[in-house]
């Protein structure tokens, strides 16, 4: 069961550093 947990922590913080990461490029793209 501590996999499971692990796993979903894990794709929890990739999903919010790709929500980041477009955020940012999108703000790039739009004031550049």
């Amino acid at each position: 069961m501590e996999h499971v947990i692990v796993l979903d922590i894990a794709v929890f913080i990739l999903f919010i550093f790709w929500r980041l990461y477009f955020g940012y490029s999108l703000l790039y793209i739009y004031f550049t």
